[in-house]
């Protein structure tokens, strides 16, 4: 996933950054300047103000709810979206080996089993084929550093074995090199990630919005009452 996202990176053209935030900005003045303009023209400067943003915010509200509990069609997590569950693996010598270090030693009698059953929220016979491919990757990258280069495709995995610590999900393999060697044992923490949490704080940002400039709003329209009350009582 890291290495098809640098990828991407590197084949973007020069400038396309700038485009992005240019097309936005004119998008928003476009789309929302022109609405304002078009408010502004029948309530005044401040009303307009107040009116777009109820309005938007509105919007919002409905737009990140969306994203964060899904629809008819759509489901959760289509929006704006944060880091996905992943793999974090890594080898024996990594400093995360050593929290677990009577676990993995056990590897792999028991406590570690074999895909099937769900572990808390891990699916774990859905996760043989990610972990192994981040597996292969790191295999391989462990392999380049003592100078034997080789394909994450060419190596060879075990059957992969999953265990639990408390509350984190643990996978284990190991990786043999083609032609023979010593297999290196990966293994790998999950990580939920935190999919959902940019639509949850646009849809808390949004609440946040909508309701503090509709206070605004009643505030301004009790002013405009009163000002109207004033007026009409000196007429009088």
């Amino acid at each position: 996933m890291g290495g098809t996202l640098l990828a991407a990176e590197a084949g973007r053209p020069p400038g396309a950054g700038l485009t992005g935030v240019i097309a936005v900005l004119t998008g928003v003045l476009l789309f929302i300047g022109s609405i304002y303009m078009l408010l502004w023209a029948v309530l005044g400067r401040r009303r307009a103000y107040l009116v777009l943003m109820v309005s938007l915010s509105g919007w919002m509200i409905l737009l990140s709810a969306i994203w964060v509990f899904g629809a008819p069609g759509t489901r959760p997590g289509e929006g704006a979206t944060g880091t996905p569950p992943h793999w974090e693996v890594f080898l024996t010598g990594d400093p995360r080996a050593s929290r677990f270090s009577g676990l993995l030693s056990a590897f792999p009698s028991s406590p570690w089993v074999e895909a099937g059953p769900k572990m808390g929220p891990v699916e774990t016979s859905r996760e043989v084929e990610a972990f192994l491919a981040v597996a292969k990757e790191k295999a391989a990258e462990a392999l380049s550093e003592r100078g034997k280069r080789v394909s994450p495709d060419a190596l060879r995995a075990g059957p992969v074995r999953f265990a639990e610590a408390g509350r984190d999900i643990l996978a284990a393999a190991e990786v043999a090199p083609p032609g023979g060697g010593t297999p290196l044992r990966v293994y790998g923490l999950w990580n939920p990630g935190s999919l959902l949490l940019p639509s949850w704080i646009a849809l808390g940002a949004s609440v946040l919005i909508f309701l503090s400039h509709l206070w605004l709003l009643a505030r301004d329209e009790v002013r405009e009452e009163e000002q109207a009350r004033r007026v009409a009582a000196g007429a009088a």
